[in-house]
């Protein structure tokens, strides 16, 4: 989930909050995700990190000799690669696709796709 704010004293009109679950459970983001981060249980958070970082082929900014030397490397470029706390803290310093920032926040390059899978979704199939 991402959230945004704004902050503002302008007068702004509200509807009524949500009382019922937006998840109606249809699985498109379980079918979007390119790590196979999310099941019917839920996220799981490792797998989620290190596909989130980019180790996956959909990702563009990713070279040819990405992960060359690594056993498993069909494995975790497919999404078929499970990931434990461990295991991810091993990869997650090799994800080093952009440059740097000194702020810490670390862009999405799995392109979202859950999150774009459920708003079209939500939107009724509606391109965004």
């Amino acid at each position: 989930m991402r959230w945004c704010f704004i902050i503002t004293d302008a007068p702004l009109e509200c509807d009524e909050p949500l009382t019922e679950p937006v998840c109606d459970r249809c699985g498109d983001c379980l079918r979007a995700c390119p790590g196979h981060a999310i099941s019917e249980e839920g996220l799981d958070s490792w797998q989620c990190a290190v596909y989130y970082k980019g180790a996956h082929r959909s990702n563009p900014f990713q070279k040819p000799d990405f992960l060359a030397d690594h056993p498993e490397r069909e494995a975790i470029l497919s999404g078929e690669k499970r990931f434990d706390a461990d295991s991810a803290r091993a990869i997650l310093p090799r994800l080093n696709f952009l440059p740097n920032t000194n702020w810490g926040y670390s862009p999405c390059l799995c392109g979202k796709k859950c999150d774009v899978a459920c708003y079209k979704h939500l939107m009724g199939g509606a391109k965004q």
